[in-house]
């Protein structure tokens, strides 16, 4: 920290003088968590940016004759760290398959009927879409990011190939997957075109989007949630056929994600990202690596499935069972909640000859109106048996969390004006929202505690060069150095220590889980490709050719996933399970836990004369603590990940051998 050759004067930006004085016991108060009431968090960030900003304004008129302009950029690099922490966001996936509801939900959640396109017969979601608070104006706006030019190339050729496959090989869906996106962006007619008639068309199709291609970002803002939903729904909705104006180009094929950014909402989304993934991934490979990426970055999870079909939705499980591993030892995730959706539709007559009398005990409570309450009573039984059932079935092999939240929601009965059956508390939209706004609120708590101590820490290193050193307190500085050098020699001997016995460990079981995955690995192929436990029926032979093209792995357009990496990785990934959550999880053992106890301060040291110094050790401390246990999270996934990546490089060879064999017969070898 360069501080030698600082002088005070007129324009140095320690001068002053009473000027804050104030502020900065106040955030000494809080940093300190001794605020003698709570503070609102825009209160307390405000006088933090008020005494940042005094800082600031005096660095700008700073001259070299009057400061170390070494010491001057250190202090700009501090303030835009600090500037940084206001952008942490926390990650909550919406998962569900193509229909579930997961725009209606959303849209109700946010307040807004149209914010994102729903309802349509024959239409789903097929882009990523994050929607996050508008901090800047009042409009709705999207920010649209394609794929290349070259990437759509790639696929438009992957595309053709899959409808010229014939025989075992063609696969229906796949084949109904390349025809929506090709008459998407080209028309009605375009199904029977080769590779170079439809590049031709190209210059008329891509003349409304200039940013595909030139790679930039498209942006719209309206000024009206209506208008909104209607021009961003070519980028975002696709529909499984396409009837009347042939001329209505749907863009969705390449766009890679959407940003919609919504005002009025910094309640619940200030400090959250919700993000809707489309169905339960994509056959697109680029795609599907994106989709999964997302997982890993998910602090909440949201699984979304008709209630109808809720505890048995394959789809719904199959999120939970192809991803979980990257939402916990792969991830980052601290709870999931399953959302049943439309619990509004419901016959009461079939639902009540359906169940036993002694399993049913309406209430009714107006015989006036008793069809009404008939119904209301049905729904609120069917959504108590329905969070009963998911949460038997609930199986939690990876300790992400002990037991998920169930809702059971009623975006549409929320959102009617009148005429509805259930009151507003029984669609739970409002807990559901209650559940967002504490998220946000848990944040924005942590972002101002983060932001408040960045900023102390910042004003006390400004007090210290401010004030000059006379002899005693060169003494005492001295004295402190070698204390606290001392105490950092020590805490880093009991972390070192710490480090080794958990690699020996990881060591010892990656060697066992090697024998086994060697004794393992043609049995575990097989049950992945050819007996997928009932993921699929028919030959095998496309999906081995799918796999070895995906180089380990591909995804089916219902969103069901073959992965051979993950297959083979198996043994290895089990063999490490316990000492991996031990290490890694929230607990007296864990790194996360070590860090915790690390420090090198000494909270008796009394020499008032100190503190300024001892206060910015603190926050520095503290700051480096936290990006250090952030820096673990991505460590941890990338460790996770690495055995799949390492199966894979392994396998390599063979998938691509595999991939240009011209015969449909391929096989499974060891």
């Amino acid at each position: 920290m360069p501080t030698q050759g600082h002088k005070r004067g007129s324009n140095d930006p320690s001068t002053s003088n009473d000027q804050g004085r104030e502020g900065n016991k106040r955030l000494c108060a809080i940093a300190k968590g001794t605020a003698a009431t709570p503070t609102l968090e825009m209160d307390v960030i405000k006088v933090a940016k008020e005494g940042i900003g005094k800082v600031l304004s005096r660095l700008d008129k700073v001259s070299p004759p009057y400061a170390n302009m070494d010491f001057i950029g250190y202090l700009r690099n501090k303030i835009s760290a600090l500037e940084a922490i206001i952008d942490d966001k926390v990650v909550v996936g919406v998962f569900g398959r193509s229909g579930a509801g997961k725009s209606s939900l959303m849209n109700a959640i946010l307040g807004v009927k149209t914010l994102l396109p729903s309802g349509t017969v024959g239409a789903c979601t097929s882009v990523i879409i994050q929607v996050e608070a508008n901090m800047t104006d009042s409009n709705y706006v999207a920010e649209i990011d394609f794929i290349s030019k070259e990437e759509w190339e790639t696929e438009l050729k992957s595309l053709l190939n899959i409808k010229e496959m014939d025989g075992e090989e063609k696969d229906k869906r796949m084949v109904n997957m390349a025809n929506s996106k090709i008459q998407a962006l080209y028309g009605e007619d375009a199904v029977g075109k080769s590779f170079d008639e439809l590049k031709s068309l190209e210059s008329e199709t891509f003349s409304d989007i200039p940013e595909f291609l030139s790679s930039t970002r498209k942006i719209l803002s309206f000024d009206t949630a209506t208008k909104f939903s209607t021009e961003i729904a070519c980028y975002i909705r696709s529909k499984r056929k396409i009837h009347g104006n042939s001329s209505q180009i749907h863009y969705w094929p390449l766009v890679k994600y959407v940003t919609i950014k919504m005002p009025n909402s910094k309640d619940v989304l200030e400090h959250i990202v919700l993000v809707d993934l489309p169905g339960t991934g994509d056959c697109n490979k680029a795609r599907d690596e994106m989709w999964e990426s997302y997982i890993t970055k998910c602090s909440s999870v949201w699984v979304v499935a008709d209630i109808d079909r809720a505890a048995a939705d394959s789809d719904a499980w199959n999120i939970l069972d192809n991803s979980i591993s990257n939402m916990g030892p792969g991830g980052q995730c601290q709870n999931i909640t399953f959302i049943c959706t439309k619990t509004d539709i419901i016959n009461p007559d079939n639902y009540m000859r359906e169940m036993d009398d002694e399993d049913l005990h309406l209430h009714i409570e107006d015989s006036s109106n008793y069809s009404e309450e008939q119904k209301r009573a049905c729904i609120l039984h069917r959504n108590q048996q329905a969070k009963m059932e998911i949460q038997e079935n609930y199986s939690n092999p990876y300790e992400i969390i002990d037991e998920i939240q169930v809702f059971t929601v009623s975006s549409q009965e929320f959102q009617k004006d009148n005429h509805y059956v259930l009151r507003q508390e029984e669609t739970e939209i409002p807990e559901l929202r209650a559940l967002l706004k504490s998220l946000n609120d848990q944040r924005s708590e942590k972002v101002m505690r983060d932001y408040v101590n960045g900023a102390y820490g910042i004003l006390s290193l400004v007090h210290v060069v401010n004030h000059e050193i006379t002899k005693s307190m060169e003494t005492e500085k001295e004295t402190l150095h070698k204390l606290l050098e001392q105490r950092l020699e020590d805490e880093l001997q009991n972390i070192d220590q710490f480090m080794s016995d958990i690699h020996m460990e990881f060591d010892k079981c990656l060697s066992a889980g090697v024998l086994e995955s060697e004794k393992t690995c043609v049995t575990r192929a097989k049950e992945e490709v050819i007996a997928p436990k009932g993921k699929r029926g028919g030959g095998y032979h496309q999906t081995l050719r799918a796999v070895c093209n995906g180089q380990g792995s591909c995804r089916s357009t219902n969103g069901v996933k073959t992965n051979m990496n993950a297959s083979l990785s198996n043994s290895l990934c089990d063999s490490i399970r316990n000492i991996f959550s031990k290490t890694f999880k929230k607990s007296q053992k864990s790194i996360s836990a070590k860090i915790d106890n690390f420090s090198i301060l000494l909270e008796s040291y009394d020499e008032e004369t100190m503190f300024p110094r001892l206060a910015f050790l603190k926050t520095e401390e503290h700051k480096l603590k936290a990006d250090l246990k952030n820096e673990i999270v991505q460590r941890k996934k990338k460790i996770y990940s690495s055995l799949t990546k390492s199966i894979m490089t392994t396998m390599l060879p063979s998938y691509i051998g595999q991939s240009n064999c011209q015969h449909s017969s391929v096989t499974i070898q060891s």
